[in-house]
């Protein structure tokens, strides 16, 4: 979806559309509308589907909705428990906007997830399938 975004980019930051570029705008509007109905379905992806939304808002200039989307992001991405997503949603916004100060709160929670995650390996028992001996084949 990154792709389809920057070309979207792209194709809006030409001044005249050819028939090709707008051909091209329609097939990425379409990939986002596809994405966005595989969200509905499986959760863990809708708060990519409004990152993106809000990508193509700011570059529609509509910061206003943009920022709504953003918002929708993080908050989703943090009710579903996924802290590395909502790091990468705010350090997405950040490069599009281009905002540094979204970079290093993006890399703030990044260190943490990073340590939560080295935490939990350490922890971690160690299980092999001796251990279920139901398991093993007795031929």
């Amino acid at each position: 979806m990154e792709v389809c975004v920057l070309q979207y980019r792209e194709t809006k930051r030409q001044k005249s559309f050819s028939v090709a570029k707008q051909k091209q705008l329609k097939k990425i509007e379409k990939y986002f509308s596809l994405f966005a109905e595989f969200a509905t379905n499986f959760k863990f992806a809708m708060p990519r589907v409004h990152l993106w939304k809000g990508a193509m808002l700011f570059l529609n200039n509509k910061g206003t909705k943009a920022e709504t989307e953003w918002s929708k992001a993080t908050e989703t991405a943090r009710a579903l428990g996924m802290e590395y997503e909502r790091a990468f949603i705010i350090w997405q916004r950040g490069a599009i906007i281009e905002n540094t100060s979204d970079s290093d709160k993006a890399i703030k929670i990044f260190s943490e997830v990073r340590t939560l995650s080295d935490s939990l390996e350490k922890i971690k028992p160690s299980i092999s399938l001796s251990d279920f001996g139901a398991l093993e084949d007795k031929s």
